[in-house]
């Protein structure tokens, strides 16, 4: 694990508009991470070296169904620690290519394969809040076209908690069936955004900072806390897209 260090400000110019935390709004708040960084920036990940395509059949869901050939991204899209059978699939070189004005992301994400790429001042500020609850798995080289980031190494983000945490009653969501009587799992309700409301139970995410939405609750969700949230902003680390949830 990467050691703890002083962690540099951004500049103004990315922080979003109209931040108020949750004790100047006057109500207990969680935030679903809508988005790393704003992909008109233009910023990319290129990976080297690691064998992506390798798999294993000795893993399970975490309903303890077992995975036939589970390989690096099954691990984390389903927030399965990865085995030191697969270390051999972590990609060995991260090549990284800023935005257009240089700027590179604490938290981002790689379409390319499917992982969110946080750098090791994310690491540190979770490790402080949260440690040894997620698995971060370093990528060892990291060069920078352009010009050099705050960042000094970056990371592969599996995020362990994967929670059932929507209050159905209180939010604009449904209940979606797959076809065939298959399984079902909650999606939002369609209408204006305006409208779009996410109400998380309290007692089911008390003590957690950042996590996952379980497979019947939002999947592929990631939720912080507003702890985190605050932390992230009075450390610098750069900014992400949040949007609120109400807890009850």
């Amino acid at each position: 694990m990467v050691g703890r260090r002083d962690l540099a400000p951004v500049s103004a110019a990315y922080r979003p508009a109209n931040e108020l935390n949750s004790a100047q709004r006057g109500m207990a708040m969680a935030y679903i991470i809508s988005s790393a960084v704003d992909f008109r920036h233009n910023l990319k990940y290129e990976f080297e070296g690691g064998d992506r395509d390798k798999a294993i059949d000795s893993m399970f869901f975490p309903n303890g169904r077992p995975i036939n050939g589970g390989g690096l991204t099954t691990c984390i899209r389903y927030s399965i620690p990865l085995p030191a059978e697969l270390l051999d699939a972590v990609p060995q070189r991260i090549i990284v290519t800023p935005c257009k004005d240089g700027f590179v992301p604490d938290f981002g994400y790689s379409a390319k394969i499917d992982v969110y790429i946080v750098s090791d001042r994310f690491v540190d500020l979770i490790e402080l809040l949260e440690p040894g609850m997620h698995q971060f798995i370093q990528i060892p080289d990291v060069i920078f076209k352009r010009q050099p980031s705050k960042a000094s190494s970056f990371y592969l983000a599996n995020i362990m908690p994967m929670l059932s945490a929507i209050d159905v009653e209180r939010s604009k969501v449904e209940w979606h069936t797959l076809p065939g009587g298959g399984e079902s799992f909650l999606i939002e309700s369609l209408g204006p955004l305006k409208d779009a409301k996410i109400t998380l139970k309290k007692s089911i995410i008390a003590n957690h900072h950042l996590w996952k939405g379980s497979r019947e609750h939002f999947s592929g969700y990631i939720f912080c806390s507003n702890v985190l949230r605050e932390k992230m902003q009075s450390v610098g680390l750069s900014p992400l897209y949040f949007r609120e949830c109400e807890e009850v």
